[in-house]
């Protein structure tokens, strides 16, 4: 669990395409207050001959409220509003089962999801160095500060999109030669949020 939501902590990145510097493609986050996106998640393993591969739909509202629903092949939700992060899951007849994790380890990685949906360069750049920024290939590669052996991650690629101010896939390489590929679809920025989104 900790692990595919560290691999998710860069999912909705909105910027721009055409800045030339870094420090001009974070500040274009300024403008977005909410957003709405289906995802699609694949997880590929040396062992596996296929990828692992879950969808859903991802809700974010300034200042940090978050909804991480996945809707295949499991149904569950990370809610995070209020200073607290509940999950949603759902027994064997349907029925919701809502767990207060906001002291839980599952919490601290939704604290990372949230700094970078909010795109704070200063705070992201004690985490991580950003080693190349090209308008040419069109994206940014993140190296983690932190290179003990806990550190899981060996870098993260953002692919930009073209067409509007948004992130168009993500790949999170691993230190063991892993790879988690997030596609977005029907990004909606700044938006009407559907009511009650980040209820429980």
């Amino acid at each position: 669990m900790k692990k595919i939501l560290l691999s998710l902590i860069i999912l909705f990145i909105s910027i721009s395409a055409y800045a030339a510097e870094p420090f001009e493609v974070f500040a274009r986050f300024t403008t977005v207050s909410n957003i709405e996106a289906d995802f699609k998640a694949e997880r590929i393993v040396a062992i596996s001959k296929k990828p692992f591969v879950s969808s859903g739909k991802i809700y974010f509202q300034k200042p940090n409220n978050l909804r991480w629903e996945y809707l295949a092949p499991l149904k569950y939700a990370f809610v995070n509003a209020n200073n607290k992060t509940h999950l949603i899951q759902y027994d064997d007849k349907n029925k919701k089962v809502v767990k207060d994790i906001t002291n839980r380890q599952e919490a601290k990685a939704a604290d990372y999801l949230n700094m970078f949906v909010n795109m704070d360069m200063k705070i992201i750049e004690e985490f991580y160095n950003i080693k190349t920024f090209s308008t040419d290939k069109e994206s940014i590669v993140l190296s983690p500060k932190n290179n003990s052996d806990s550190q899981i991650i060996d870098k993260i690629q953002i692919f930009l999109s073209k067409k509007e101010i948004a992130v168009e896939r993500v790949e999170i390489i691993y230190k063991n030669s892993d790879k988690m590929i997030i596609s977005f679809a029907n990004i909606k920025i700044n938006q009407k949020l559907p009511n009650n989104v980040f209820s429980i």
